[in-house]
């Protein structure tokens, strides 16, 4: 299984995660391809929405079969303001 978790300071407790996705049934992250590794996570609009502008920290988390976690993928995500409101 796969775990996505975003947060808005390094430090924070899981539970203050502004986001998070597993691959568990309707969870967010698809395994396109198991044996090759390859996840997709998707974030809709509705979710990025409301993140606060500025810099928010992640990490990917596989947990196999012998319930051992490992972190695969951690780094952060600079979230900008729109700049263009309307497109008239």
């Amino acid at each position: 299984k796969l775990y996505f978790t975003l947060k808005e300071r390094e430090n924070h407790p899981d539970s203050r995660a502004v986001l998070s996705k597993n691959s568990e049934a309707g969870g967010g992250i698809t395994i396109a391809t198991p044996t090759n590794g390859i996840g997709e996570i998707e974030l809709t609009a509705n979710e990025t929405g409301g993140l606060k502008t500025g810099t928010h920290w992640f990490d990917i988390q596989l947990k196999d079969s012998l319930e051992q976690i490992y972190t695969v993928l951690a780094g952060n995500i600079v979230v900008e303001a729109d700049i263009t409101l309307g497109t008239s």
